[in-house]
This record gives structure tokens, sequence and C-alpha cells, in this order.
């Protein structure tokens, strides 16, 4: 029974990655698209997409590893 715990334990981590690889996408994309209508040139570009991949990054981390701090 314990292989079975650590198989879906394994699997729903996997599918957790997943779905916040599709959100960061999800994001780069939107910020393409936004950059492109805007007329963005390259470098202004790349501050767009580093500023909001950074923030979906932070929140995704904090999420993940964030209960493990200790406010005291």
């Amino acid at each position: 029974m314990e292989s079975q715990h650590i198989r879906d334990f394994t699997v729903w981590t996997f599918l957790d990655y997943i779905g916040d690889f599709l959100i960061l996408f999800a994001v780069i994309l939107v910020c393409e698209w936004y950059a492109g209508k805007k007329g963005y040139n390259i470098f202004e570009r790349t501050w767009l997409i580093t500023a909001a991949v950074l923030m979906v990054l932070i929140l995704a981390l904090w999420r993940t590893y964030g209960r493990l701090l200790n406010w005291v």
C-alpha cells in the first residue's frame, strides 16, 4: 500500500508542476501579445515579461514553500 501512496504523490506533484508551467506559459504569451499590441521594442518586452514572470514565480514558490516558513 505504501508504493501506491508514493506513486499517487509523484503523479499529483508532476501534474502540479505541469499546471504551474502552463500558467507561466500563458503569462508569457499574454505579455508578448500586449507588448506587440503596444509596439514595444525588444528591451521593453523583456522588462515586461521579466516582471510578470517573476510575480508568477514568487506566487508559485510562496504557495509551495511558504508553509515551511515559521514566522516567530
